[in-house]
Parts: structure tokens; C-alpha cells; sequence
């Protein structure tokens, strides 16, 4: 379910039923969207996301995308991007395009991605290959859909095990977050927009979300 709460009395609005493992949600064009993960009924993943209609909250569609449906972000250009994990075994994960205005999946990309991040017109994103345990950190150009860096850390930080990636929408800099053995405290590290290490600091385990707060 998806659960509004009013912010100023704390009491629940309104409620309302969507797919299963709701993970991801992203208001875009007077609607909230919500990729449904099935990520606990696995193998049997979710291939959805559901289309809340804001003032009346009820859901008015359910679009097909790829198994594993996890994060959505607007792309400014009346699109959600959404990543899709696949079932890790023969579907892996992809990046899709969802029109807000027709409310269908307009493109899929052919490579494999774990975490984005939107600054301007550019996403920013990473994939880590558990099998060979290494990442890829890349820029992807939202306006021309082309990749324009294969690596936009560049002063040969190395980081072991990505976990979040953000972006300060003031300046640029970018947010990653490194989990190493999932067992013990992660890191944040902080890079210019020209990915320059600025500073890091150590936070909790799996370090998986950032809000900045101004």
C-alpha cells in the first residue's frame, strides 16, 4: 500500500492498494509513481509500476516494465527514468524511459545499471558486477541518450562496494556511498562535479539514502 499522511495533524488521509514490494515512488505530471518490486516473492519478481491518480488517490493504471522495477527519477523532460533490477540469474538489470504524458515505457537501454542520479540533464550512474566484483561509474547525456564519461571519478579514487549515489542540486557534487562487506559501517564519499574527491565520512551500515537538507 501507499499511505498519505497529512503533515501538519500526523493522521492518515487516505491509503491505497498498489503491486507487490512497493520500493520506489516519483511524483511527475499530477501523479505518483510507484515501481512494484515483488522483491520478497521472489523468484516470482513484480513487472509494474502503478499510476496514482494525486487528487482523487486511486490508481488509474499499471504500467509493464521489466522485472524487479526499484527506483524512479524525473529526467525534466516529462519522463521517469526507472531502473529494473532483473531476477539475477538470465534477466539482468536496465534502464527504462516512461512517458508521464502516454504513461507507457517508450525506450529501454541496452546496458545493466544499479544506482542513479539526475543533475541537469545528465545521469549519473553505476553498476556493480557482483561476479567480478568491480564497477563502472558513468554519465549518461538524458537530451541525446548517449553515454558521455566512462568513468566520472576522476582522480582514481577507488571505491569497493557502491551502495547509493546522489547529487547536490545547488553545486553538482556527488554523493557515493560505499557499503564494503555489508557488515560494518560504510562511508560517504563527496566528488566535485568534475569527480574530484572532496572528503568522506563514516556512516552507518549500507548506507542507502541522502536528503539535503538547506
Amino acid at each position: 500500500s501507499v499511505v498519505r499522511i497529512d503533515t501538519a495533524s500526523l493522521a492518515v488521509e487516505a491509503s491505497v492498494t498498489v503491486g507487490p514490494n512497493p520500493e520506489g515512488l516519483c511524483v511527475a505530471n499530477g501523479k505518483l509513481y510507484v515501481a512494484n518490486s515483488g522483491g520478497y516473492n521472489a523468484p516470482n519478481y513484480g513487472t509494474n509500476v502503478s499510476v496514482i491518480d494525486l487528487a482523487s488517490f486511486t490508481v488509474t493504471k499499471e504500467i509493464e516494465v521489466v522485472c524487479n522495477p526499484y527506483k524512479l527519477l524525473k529526467d525534466g523532460n516529462q519522463n521517469l527514468m526507472l531502473i529494473s533490477k532483473g531476477n539475477y540469474a538470465n534477466i539482468g538489470s536496465c534502464l527504462q524511459k516512461i512517458s508521464t504524458t502516454t504513461d507507457e515505457v517508450v525506450k529501454t537501454y541496452d546496458f545493466e545499471i544499479s544506482e542513479m542520479a539526475i543533475y541537469e540533464h545528465v545521469l549519473l550512474f553505476f553498476n556493480y558486477n557482483y561476479a567480478t566484483m568491480q564497477a563502472s561509474f558513468k554519465k549518461f547525456d538524458l537530451n541525446t541518450e548517449t553515454i558521455i564519461s566512462n568513468q566520472f571519478i576522476t582522480d582514481g579514487t577507488k571505491l569497493e562496494t557502491p551502495y547509493l549515489i546522489d547529487v547536490d542540486p545547488d553545486n553538482g557534487d556527488i554523493y557515493i556511498s560505499d557499503s564494503y562487506d555489508y557488515t560494518v559501517n560504510g562511508d560517504l564519499y563527496c566528488f566535485d562535479k568534475n569527480g574530484n574527491f572532496k572528503f568522506k565520512f563514516e556512516v552507518g551500515m549500507n548506507p542507502a539514502n541522502i536528503v539535503f537538507y538547506k
